[in-house]
């Protein structure tokens, strides 16, 4: 240790006699530095009087939901405007560079389970005269639901040969829970991530990976006639889902709620549709959500059937201050719906007469429906209605299933 830390003050002490014959360090008889810590000071603003021979940026998102997490790992579509650490530059210099970057939580008993640690970090070796472009995706899993955790990102570039370090730096990424859909997310350039696509999100929640869901979706297609027609079909497996779910004797009670689509404050807590079969209490939108994670999948690629959610202005007599629809069609025919304000209310067939009405006279006007066959989501600012198309939006954006 002694030995190596000689070496390094005769390699400084050298140093600083060359900047002195260059004119750096002034005419003074006593131009020897007399600590370590002026030496150091030294050697540091001549680096920075050095130009590089690189250019690095790096970008990331202040904020992201934790919903999105598959959607952003593994879809191209979705990649292109959003991310979590994207580095791009050039490398100008006669030799290689090295780039490492790491994801670490910053809590002290982490609630994150890590893939990439400190000692297998993210490693990019680039050649001279090579541009740069990654956006990179951290590998982590929540060891529960409902919270939010911090990540630090690290990075550091190397000369190669010799690992001689040229720039480090560090950022942080705030993870929002599972439960949080986040309405005002924006860009590291502070531009509003397109709305169209937050709303499209929601779809991640009727792509449960969850088994005990899964099993529940089975139950309810048992003794159901395959070679019924689709939208009959569909009709049936609904009010299957409606008498069981919210009739049953392990109902699920609808709640009140004053969250609205799009939201009034920047997010909304929505609970995932296995938290609502366990603790039985759903408001109309995660009710909504929960039926479309029992049957899309099935109904989609079996029979061709889509599901819709629908958020409009109330009716007059109806107490809550939106209502939420869950629609249903084949190839944008024949549609029908229910209201999910009213699922504990009504009897299925009174629900679905007066919601079909309903949904009905509002797809009289063009716009909503050209809009839900282009991009699967409806959303204006002068409007109050909002619609997703689940199968059609989880095409266009690539949106995945929840984590």
């Amino acid at each position: 240790m002694i030995k190596a830390l000689t070496g390094l003050i005769i390699a400084i002490t050298g140093l600083l006699a060359l900047l002195h014959q260059a004119g750096y360090l002034g005419t003074s008889s006593n131009s020897t530095p007399t600590t370590d810590e002026e030496a150091l000071e030294t050697y540091k603003a001549v680096q920075k009087e050095t130009p590089k021979c690189y250019t690095f940026a790096a970008k990331h998102f202040d904020n992201i939901p934790y919903s999105l997490y598959y959607s952003l790992k593994d879809s191209k579509k979705v990649q292109d405007f959003m991310y979590w650490f994207h580095i791009q530059g050039k490398n100008n210099c006669p030799h290689r560079l090295e780039i490492i970057v790491s994801f670490q939580s910053l809590r002290e008993k982490p609630l994150v389970e890590s893939i990439y640690t400190h000692e297998d970090p993210l490693t990019y070796i680039i050649d001279p005269g090579e541009p740069f472009d990654e956006k990179l995706h951290p590998g982590f899993k929540f060891l529960t639901d409902d919270v939010d955790d911090t990540l630090e990102v690290r990075w550091e570039i190397l000369q190669i040969p010799g690992k001689k370090r040229l720039e480090s730096g560090n950022s942080h990424i705030q993870v929002r829970s599972k439960n949080k859909f986040v309405w005002n997310l924006r860009t590291p350039e502070s531009a509003q991530v397109s709305k169209d696509f937050i709303l499209a999100s929601l779809t991640a929640w009727t792509l449960s990976r969850n088994l005990s869901l899964r099993e529940r979706s089975e139950q309810l297609l048992q003794s159901l006639d395959p070679s019924t027609p689709p939208s009959l079909f569909t009709k049936n497996f609904i009010e299957r889902c409606y008498n069981d779910i919210f009739h049953g004797a392990q109902k699920v009670t609808i709640t009140p709620s004053a969250n609205m689509l799009p939201p009034a404050d920047s997010e909304l807590s929505i609970r995932t549709p296995s938290q609502i079969l366990k603790r039985r209490q759903a408001d109309p939108l995660e009710a909504a959500l929960l039926v479309a994670a029992l049957g899309q999948k099935y109904l989609k690629e079996r029979r061709g059937v889509s599901l819709v959610l629908f958020a409009m202005p109330r009716a007059a007599a109806l107490p809550s201050r939106q209502s939420i629809l869950l629609a249903w069609h084949v190839g944008f025919g024949n549609w029908h719906a229910i209201d999910m304000t009213r699922v504990n209310e009504m009897a299925f067939a009174d629900n679905l007469s007066w919601a079909t009405e309903q949904i009905n006279a509002l797809l009289s006007e063009q716009t909503v429906l050209e809009s839900l066959k282009d991009d699967g989501v409806f959303y204006r600012q002068d409007r109050q209605v909002v619609a997703v198309d689940f199968a059609r939006a989880k095409e266009k954006f690539g949106i995945k299933s929840l984590p």
